[in-house]
């Protein structure tokens, strides 16, 4: 018995004994917290690639408002190729270079493609607080909704005016409710595309805005 209890005895000294104290499990409950909020976070953002964590920190939010939920948007470049209705009140988190067409046309029926002539978001967004963003309302390959945007730092991008109740439509793509810009590329844009607001509407103009940060910004689409 007495030798049962020297090796019983010998077993607890080579067994080591951790105590863990009440805040390095508050600790580790933090870092499961901290990490799943991380994880919902991505799951938000449009990425190309959902998986992509360094590119978590080159993302701007956007709300969208609009006057007809119906209307629909398509992405391409980093903001993948997603699509589908513009909504009523819609905030997106969209991170690296990529653009957002919008109209009233389906991807099936021209929205997102150069030839469709439709309005569209274009950022750059680099995202360490130093390097300058830059984001415009382009419409070099057409026109299909005004698109307005504010909240940046240094000036406001696209308008508020129906360019259809401005001036005359050189190309109308009726099954898209579109003003085709033919020479936007070639930097001779009808004048129709130049009436209102502060629209990127040939490639040697610099309607744009620059900034740094991530500023809280609201795009309001109408007719």
């Amino acid at each position: 018995m007495k030798a049962t209890f020297q090796t019983l005895s010998l077993l607890a000294l080579a067994i080591p004994i951790v105590i863990t104290s009440p805040a390095s499990i508050r600790s580790t409950d933090d870092s499961i917290n901290e990490s799943k909020l991380d994880s919902d976070k991505l799951s938000l953002t449009e990425l190309a690639d959902p998986s992509d964590v360094a590119a978590r920190g080159k993302c701007i939010d956007i709300t969208f408002v609009s006057d007809n939920p119906q209307w629909n948007y398509k992405f391409n470049g980093d903001w993948g190729e997603g699509s589908g209705n513009v909504g009523a009140l819609n905030t997106k988190t969209l991170c690296g270079s990529g653009a957002m067409f919008v109209g009233e046309q389906t991807p099936a029926n021209g929205l997102g493609a150069a030839s469709g002539g439709n309005t569209k978001l274009e950022c750059t967004v680099k995202g360490d607080g130093k390097k300058d963003n830059v984001c415009d309302v382009s419409v070099v390959d057409g026109y299909s909704l005004s698109m307005h945007c504010t909240g940046f730092p240094a000036s406001e991008i696209g308008g508020t005016a129906n360019l259809f109740n401005l001036g005359n439509c050189p190309d109308v793509n009726n099954h898209g409710h579109t003003c085709v810009n033919h020479n936007g590329h070639t930097n001779n844009a009808a004048q129709f595309f130049k009436n209102g607001g502060r629209y990127w509407y040939q490639d040697d103009t610099a309607v744009k805005t620059t900034f740094k940060g991530t500023p809280k910004v609201k795009c309001s689409i109408s007719k």
